[in-house]
Parts: structure tokens; sequence; C-alpha cells
């Protein structure tokens, strides 16, 4: 677990670099570490928005079941 992310945050850092150009490291990690919090922030709202719609459906569901006497 700690190599392979340890191998993506190096992957990220290394993509930053590239995309900077910038030679200062420092400022280098601050970006990666804000991209990864943004990825880390998106796939949190994407996994509640998930969550959401499952129990907006089983809702949905169950409600209908208990309507036609199913529950």
């Amino acid at each position: 677990m700690v190599k392979s992310l340890a191998a993506y945050v190096d992957g990220k850092f290394r993509d930053v670099q590239k995309a900077s150009r910038s030679p200062d490291t420092q400022a280098v990690a601050i970006l990666t570490a804000l991209q990864v919090a943004e990825e880390l922030f998106q796939a949190r709202q994407a996994t509640a928005d998930i969550k959401k719609s499952v129990r907006d459906k089983a809702r949905t569901l169950l409600d209908y079941l208990t309507k036609v006497g199913r529950v």
C-alpha cells in the first residue's frame, strides 16, 4: 500500500514538475499536494452523490413496495 501510494505521489510530482517547468521543488511539492487534495475532494463528492442517489432510489422502491403491499 505504501509503495503504491509513494509511486502515485511521485508520478503526480513529476507531472506537475513537467507542466510547471519550475526548478523550485518546494513549489512543485505544494502544487502536487493541492492537486492530490483536489482529487480527494472530487472523489468524496462523487461518493456522496452516488450514496444519495442509491438512498433516494431505495426509498422510492421501498415506498412503491409498501404501496403495493409487498413489504
